[in-house]
Order: structure tokens, then C-alpha cells, then sequence
């Protein structure tokens, strides 16, 4: 019998591969963040993958946690077409509380949970609130299109280009972003992809009182 002390290590090729996974992930995913802002944002999309997404999109599910909000943008200054050629318009929206969904057809775990969110549209409706899907990292129309149009879903849905990424420091996928009747920031959700989690957070988020402070938060 073997003793515990005498147990063989973990095989030095296996621990340097988990550590060549892992900083070949960090610099894809930094790659996109980090690139130039005259880089081809479909190109990078492309770069990433499905599986490389998902292991990063994976590692900002869990423990949300509060962040400082790192914005101050209103919805009325966005200059956004829809794919079906629906310019998003503040004074369409005035009525409702508005929810802007960023994730890409590159990252899995951000499809899933826009196909859970569409199934709860209704939900969404009868509580006056307007969802929205902003599509990240791929700029060909058609190919966005196609691949919704692959999977049933008809959530409305914008291409959203590098700027206004910026503009709202869209740094993980999926990002939630939730906007008052004034269209006004309430909240922001960075990383959550767990599609009930999420209706329930922004469902209390916009039930809270005008008086309490924006709330924003990570997962990591």
C-alpha cells in the first residue's frame, strides 16, 4: 500500500497545460477589448470562437458582486438601426422601462440566455418593459440574421458598433444594461447569464423607489 505521502504528483505537462489554457484564453479575450478601434470588430468575433468565449464568458457567471458605475450615458443618444430597419428612437420608448441585452452569436452562454429571455418576453411586456437585443463583435447583418433565424428567435435586434460599446464600457458578455422611463441608467448587470436570475434582478431593480441610488453589478 501507498502511502499518502508518497502519492504521485500531478504530472508537470498537465499543470503547464492548465496554465497555457488559461493565458491563451486571457489574451484572446484581451485581444478584443484591448484592439485597435479601427479593427474590424467581425474579425475579431470570429477570432474568439465558440469554445474560447465560453470558457471566458463562464468564469463571470457566478457571485455578483456591486461596482461603481462606470458610465453616465443616457438611452436618448444612441443612434441605432434595427436588423428589420427600426431606428431606435428615444420618444418610441418614453413609456417604458428599456433593457439593452449585449452578448454575440460568438459566445454561448449569452445565446442560450437570449433564447430563455425571448421565451420570457411576455413577461417582460405585461410589466412595461421594453427588451432589447445588442448584438456585439460581428457587423455582417446577414450573418447575424441567418444564425437568428436558425434558432427561432425574433427578439429585436441591433448591431451594435465599437463606439457605442465604449460608450457604455461593455467589457463582459452577456451585459445588461436597464433604463428608467427618462432613460436614465437603473442598473447594469455584467456577466449574469442566468436568464431567470436576471428577470428577477432587473423586475426588482425597476420596482425599487426613484429615491434609492443605481445599482450595478459583476459577476465574477
Amino acid at each position: 500500500m501507498v502511502s499518502n505521502s508518497h502519492r504521485p504528483e500531478q504530472p508537470l505537462c498537465t499543470r503547464l497545460r492548465c496554465i497555457w489554457l488559461n493565458l491563451t484564453a486571457a489574451v484572446l479575450y484581451g485581444s478584443i477589448l484591448l484592439a485597435p478601434a479601427a479593427a474590424d470588430d467581425s474579425a475579431l468575433g470570429a477570432t474568439l470562437g465558440t469554445s474560447i468565449s465560453t470558457a471566458v464568458s463562464s468564469a463571470f457567471i457566478d457571485k455578483p458582486e456591486a461596482s461603481v458605475n462606470p458610465i453616465d450615458v443616457e438611452l436618448g443618444s444612441l443612434e441605432l438601426t434595427s436588423l428589420g430597419g427600426r431606428e431606435l428612437e428615444a420618444e418610441n420608448l418614453s413609456e417604458k422601462k428599456v433593457v439593452l441585452y449585449f452578448w454575440s452569436i460568438y459566445c454561448r452562454s449569452c445565446v442560450d440566455t437570449l433564447a430563455e429571455l425571448e421565451a420570457q418576453r411576455s413577461e417582460f411586456e405585461q410589466e412595461n418593459i421594453e427588451l432589447l437585443s445588442m448584438h456585439l463583435f460581428e457587423s455582417r447583418s446577414e450573418v447575424v440574421s441567418e444564425f437568428l433565424g436558425k434558432l427561432g428567435l425574433t427578439l429585436e435586434t441591433f448591431l451594435v458598433p465599437r463606439a457605442v460599446r465604449d460608450l457604455f464600457s461593455v467589457k463582459v458578455l452577456p451585459t445588461s444594461l436597464v433604463f428608467d422611463n427618462d432613460g436614465k441608467l437603473l442598473a447594469r448587470f455584467d456577466g449574469m447569464a442566468d436568464s431567470e436570475g436576471l428577470r428577477l434582478s432587473i423586475m426588482q431593480r425597476v420596482y425599487q423607489t426613484d429615491a434609492e441610488p443605481a445599482q450595478f453589478e459583476t459577476s465574477n
